[in-house]
């Protein structure tokens, strides 16, 4: 976890996972960062928190998986309920007067919007059914009142299919701001937590590498011996080149 670059969701998991484990599992871990103050219980709080998120981050998984079947089932139910609205338009206005067509909303374009379609289809499919004088009409191409049930139906289904998307659009948003709320609760306690154990593990390197935490290798007196005689090599092989 760095505020300096971008780190993923499940590298930020990760690091607090092997952190807040460690620090729990390993009594040395333990008793060092004790004297500054995180004791079991405040790291079992960080756990608390990570759990909290991998449950949220679960949750924001389902949503987005009910959306995007949402979006299919919708983009679905709309061809459908298009093409039972069209069929029906294009006899219409082939065999009827312009009169009918004013009756059956038709006297203008198909509504693009789904909603504007909505009730221009309510409309058609209603007055076909009631409106005197217009089922006997088009019970002569086919159109007979169970036909026409089945095509209102269809409207019906698209309605439905239009305000389950809607609603699990607004349940992914929301699971999307639970999810980054629980990470940067999550965030901000592993960042805490690192600063202090870096001060608490300053002479305890290894410890501090199993929390994760990267450390800087220090340049031992062995180094710093095969650096000399690196040197040393140096200088005797160019004084054999020079002679």
């Amino acid at each position: 976890m760095t505020s300096k670059y971008k780190v993923s969701i499940a590298e930020q998991i990760k690091a607090a996972q092997i952190a807040i484990s460690n620090a729990l599992i390993d009594t040395e871990i333990a008793d060092a960062l004790a004297e500054f103050g995180y004791t079991i219980k405040k790291i079992q709080e960080g756990q608390v928190l990570l759990d909290v998120a991998l449950v949220e981050i679960a949750a924001r998984k389902a949503a987005f998986g009910t959306y995007r079947k949402s979006t299919a089932d919708m983009r679905r139910a709309n061809l459908i309920a298009r093409d039972a609205y069209q069929a029906l338009a294009k006899v219409v206005r082939a065999s009827f007067t312009r009169e009918h067509l004013v009756v059956l909303g038709l006297n203008r374009r198909e509504p693009r919007s789904v909603a504007a379609f909505l009730i221009g289809a309510y409309i058609m499919f209603d007055n076909a059914l009631t409106k005197p004088g217009m089922l006997e009409a088009l019970q002569e191409y086919g159109y007979d009142r169970v036909r026409l049930t089945e095509g209102k139906a269809l409207v019906a289904a698209l309605d439905k299919a239009n305000q389950e998307l809607h609603a699990a659009k607004g349940a992914a948003k929301q699971s999307t701001q639970e999810q980054d709320k629980a990470m940067k609760e999550l965030y901000d306690w592993y960042a805490r937590f690192i600063k202090i154990a870096r001060v608490a593990l300053r002479d305890k390197k290894q410890l501090l590498e199993k929390l994760g935490v990267p450390v800087r290798a220090s340049r031992t007196a062995a180094h710093r011996t095969a650096k000399t005689r690196s040197g040393h090599v140096s200088e005797e092989t160019a004084a054999v080149e020079s002679s």
